[in-house]
């Protein structure tokens, strides 16, 4: 029997997987508001925003590059890049009088900024998943 290859064919974005991949640590940025008196910290957060997307799966042969079998899949996949914050907030007399404690940083991301949407064949290639189109493959 010949050896059989994977290979993906990117159809549609479908909906985003409210999946963050983050690209390194997040970083927490001091703020001191003077006439407000209290001091802000942002915690601020970048990476991947993962969708949805449909594809289709084909299992060929590399040598004739006839498609064996083929099927839909909806897997989450890197979408766009995003930027996303947290705040937390001290009063100066509170800050000062507790020795530099601060309150846990909220539960809740602020919503997301998002950057331009990458191509089907530009997430397939981040996940390193074979472009059919590339390999040869027809892709419908």
């Amino acid at each position: 029997m010949a050896e059989l290859n994977f290979c993906y064919c990117f159809n549609q974005w479908l909906a985003p997987a409210n999946i963050f991949v983050p690209s390194g640590p997040a970083v927490v940025t001091p703020r001191l508001t003077i006439f407000g008196f209290t001091i802000t910290q942002t915690l601020t957060e970048t990476g991947t925003e993962h969708w949805w997307g449909l594809v289709t799966a084909k299992i060929y042969d590399p040598t004739s590059l006839s498609i064996v079998n083929q099927w839909p899949l909806v897997i989450p996949l890197p979408h766009n890049p995003y930027t996303r914050v947290k705040i937390r907030q001290r009063r100066i007399f509170t800050f000062i009088w507790l020795l530099l404690t601060w309150p846990p940083w909220g539960a809740t991301w602020s919503t997301p900024t998002r950057g331009a949407p990458v191509t089907g064949a530009a997430a397939l290639a981040a996940s390193s998943l074979p472009d059919c189109s590339v390999v040869g493959v027809g892709c419908p």
